[in-house]
C-alpha cells in the first residue's frame, strides 16, 4: 500500500496539550476504510422506499405481477400508504423501486370524503382525500374551563347551553362515527362585546376540528371571489360580521343564506365563471354588533345569543392555561360530545 502523503497524516491536540495522529484521516481519503454499505452478511436484503414524485400521484394499488416479471427476486412491502420494496442486491432494490414509481397510478382529482380518513380513496382512476379526522381523540377528562366559557356565552340560561352543545355534537357524532359530514341547517349568531369570550369559542373549535377549521371576516364575507378553501372547510367561523348600510346587509344575506343550508354553493374564482362545489361545514357566526344581519321574517337558518358582560378573570385565567397547555380539555369535551343525545335534524332555532 502506498503510504499516504503528509496531508492526510494530520494530528490532533488531545486533552493533554499532546499532538496525536488522525489514523482515520489516510482510510477516508483514500476510500480504503469499511462503511456499512461495505458489509455483507449471510441473507443480507436491501430496501427501498418509494415515494411518489409528483402530488398527484397515490400511493394506491400496484400491480406486483408486472414488477416480479421483470425482478422475480424482489419483494413489494405495502402498509396502506407505506410502500417499499426489498431484494438481495441494492442495485436491485434502486432498480425496482424506480420501475414502482412508473407505475403508480395518477389521481383523477383532489377531494375532502369525511366519511373515510384514508389518504387514497379507491377507484379508476383514484382520488387524494384532504380529510385527515378530529384533532383530538376523546378522552374521560374534566373540561371545566370549556363549561365555563359556554354557560358565560349563554348567560347562564340552561336552554342555550343545550342548544350550543347539541349544535357543536351533531357534526362531531357523524364525523367520528364514519357517517361523513352532517349540517345542522342553523347559523349561531352569538352576540357580544370585545372580551366576552367569543374568541375564546372558535379556539376551543379550532382544538376540535384542527385544519377543517376556517375562519374568515366581515370582509371576506363581501368578497366576490372564494375567499377560503370550501372543499376541506367542515366549521367556518364568520368574525366580526357586521353590517354597514341595508344594501350591504342584504349582500351579505344573500351569500349566508346558501352557505348555512346548501349542500351546493357556487363559487367564483379569479378570472373564471362560478361553478357548484360540495359544501360539507357548518357555520357560527361571532360579532360585537347588536344586530350583525336582520333574517327576513320567518328565517329559521339564525339562532341569536347575547352576551354583553366581559369573561370572568378566573375564567380567563382557566382559559388561558389551557390554551398555553395545548387544549388537553378538549379531549374530554369531545368525549362529553361524542355520548351526549343526539337532537332531531334539523335543528330549529332556539
Amino acid at each position: 500500500n502506498r503510504r499516504p502523503p503528509a496531508a492526510a497524516r494530520r494530528t490532533l491536540t488531545d486533552s493533554r496539550g499532546f499532538r496525536q495522529p488522525r489514523r482515520d484521516l489516510a482510510g477516508k481519503v483514500f476510500g480504503t476504510r469499511d462503511y456499512v454499505t461495505d458489509l455483507r452478511l449471510p441473507g443480507l436484503l436491501h430496501a427501498r422506499m418509494v415515494r411518489p414524485p409528483k402530488a398527484n400521484q397515490v400511493v394506491g394499488r400496484v400491480d406486483v405481477a408486472a414488477l416480479h416479471a421483470r425482478y422475480p427476486d424482489v419483494q413489494v412491502v405495502q402498509e396502506k400508504d407505506f410502500l417499499a420494496v426489498v431484494a438481495p442486491r441494492e442495485w436491485t432494490a434502486v432498480k425496482a423501486a424506480r420501475e414502482l414509481v412508473s407505475m403508480l397510478p395518477v389521481a383523477s382529482e383532489i377531494v375532502c370524503d369525511p366519511s373515510t380518513t384514508a389518504v387514497v380513496i379507491s377507484g379508476r382512476p383514484p382520488r387524494l382525500n384532504m380529510y385527515r379526522g378530529l384533532a383530538v381523540k376523546p378522552l374521560e377528562v374534566p373540561w371545566f374551563a370549556i363549561e365555563h366559557l359556554l354557560e358565560h356565552l349563554c348567560g347562564g340560561d340552561d336552554a342555550a347551553i343545550g342548544y350550543m352543545l347539541d349544535w357543536i355534537a351533531v357534526p362531531l357524532q357523524a364525523l367520528a362515527s364514519g357517517q361523513g359530514a352532517k349540517r345542522t341547517g342553523v347559523a349561531p349568531i352569538i352576540m357580544g362585546s370585545q372580551g366576552s369570550g367569543k374568541g375564546f369559542l372558535s379556539r376551543v373549535l379550532r382544538a376540535l376540528y384542527g385544519v377543517h377549521h376556517t375562519e374568515i371576516g366581515n370582509e371576506q364575507i363581501q368578497d366576490r371571489f372564494s375567499v377560503f378553501n370550501f372543499d376541506a372547510c367542515l366549521l367556518l367561523v364568520a368574525n366580526e360580521v357586521q353590517s354597514a348600510s341595508w344594501e350591504r346587509e342584504a349582500a351579505v344575506l344573500d351569500k349566508l343564506k346558501p352557505w348555512v343550508t346548501d349542500d351546493q354553493i357556487p363559487v367564483r374564482d379569479m378570472f373564471r365563471s362560478a361553478r357548484p362545489k360540495a359544501a360539507h361545514f357548518n357555520m357560527l357566526v361571532l360579532s360585537n354588533h347588536d344586530m350583525p344581519v336582520r333574517p327576513e321574517q320567518w328565517d329559521r337558518r339564525y339562532t341569536f345569543i347575547e352576551q354583553r358582560k366581559p369573561l370572568p378573570e378566573a375564567v380567563i385565567k382557566e382559559l388561558d392555561a389551557e390554551s398555553k397547555a395545548g387544549w388537553p380539555a378538549a379531549a374530554g369535551f369531545l368525549h362529553y360530545l361524542l355520548n351526549r343525545p343526539p337532537p332531531e335534524l334539523p335543528m330549529r332555532p332556539l
